[in-house]
């Protein structure tokens, strides 16, 4: 499995001198949080036959925190990486589908369920 930039790593080169590795950084966060997003969308059409169901990021945050039971180790793992990469998380948005939110403000929304 690719080995991704730690967060401590992305926040050190984030406050770079170079605006080239600042916007590298960007850049890495986004596509964490894109590959997170195709993730969760593969893994709502495997289990519910949707790609968006609403309860879908509730339960793959669950399986971060309290380990694999229908994921892989493996996938629970990339999930936790990817999220921490991309400092964020996909919930469902008052529009329907997904939306980016920071992983502050996911944790936040998850512990007052």
């Amino acid at each position: 499995m690719y080995e991704y930039l730690s967060p401590d790593q992305l926040r050190t080169l984030a406050a770079h001198d170079d605006p080239d590795v600042r916007h590298l950084v960007e850049d890495a966060r986004q596509y964490a949080a894109e590959l997170l997003r195709t993730r969760f969308r593969a893994y709502g059409e495997t289990f519910f036959g949707d790609p968006e169901p609403p309860e879908l990021p509730r339960l793959l945050w669950q399986a971060i925190q309290e380990g694999p039971k229908t994921l892989s180790e493996d996938a629970v793992m990339e999930l936790d990486r990817l999220a921490r990469v991309a400092d964020g998380w996909w919930r469902g948005g008052d529009q329907g589908g997904l939306e980016f939110v920071s992983l502050e403000e996911w944790r936040a929304d998850y512990e007052e369920e």
